[in-house]
């Protein structure tokens, strides 16, 4: 009788100091990723978030309103293989959410060489080229990288078009 409150007592102590240690236990929360801003961004962190790219549609605005916020970040590899960033400047809901953006599109892997438009403007509905000379709208679906797509009266999406990719990075 007396080898089985030993045990037991043996064991309610190390139960008791498992639980004590544990408790006490200072856990540092993971550290969050500093996301870099507009201008800091290089083409090696945009090459960087590439697995992060898709060709999925991204939510602009639905029902509930606009999703995308000013200085809201848009990482892009184009149809012919360039990668770029795009800022969100604004999406006008009066003027059928046309999306004005700051972008850049760096010309050749591994060059700061780019071609930069600070008033890109997408009308909904609407085509936009990111690998043309002057980053431009178009009303050629063969040239698009993606669509200012209009579902609803609220509900707009930015479209992938011919395999380029997207990722809303901020």
């Amino acid at each position: 009788m007396k080898t089985v409150r030993y045990l037991l007592k043996v064991l309610f102590a190390f139960v008791l100091m498992m639980f004590v240690f544990s408790c006490r236990k200072d856990e540092e929360p993971e550290p969050q990723p500093v996301l870099k801003t507009f201008a800091e961004l290089t083409m090696d962190d945009i090459k960087a978030n590439e697995p992060k790219m898709s060709t999925t549609s991204i939510t602009v605005s639905d029902g509930n309103g606009i999703k995308w916020n000013s200085g809201d970040i848009i990482l892009y590899k184009t149809q012919l293989g360039k990668y770029g960033k795009m800022e969100v400047t604004s999406i006008d809901a009066a003027s059928n959410y046309k999306m004005k953006f700051k972008a850049v599109t760096y010309l050749y892997d591994g060059w700061n060489e780019t071609i930069v438009n600070n008033g890109l403007e997408v009308r909904g509905t609407w085509y936009c080229d990111l690998d043309t000379p002057n980053l431009a709208e178009t009303d050629n679906e063969q040239l698009a990288d993606f669509k200012n797509e209009r579902l609803t009266a609220t509900d707009t999406k930015l479209v992938s078009m011919n395999g380029a990719k997207f990722y809303k990075y901020k």
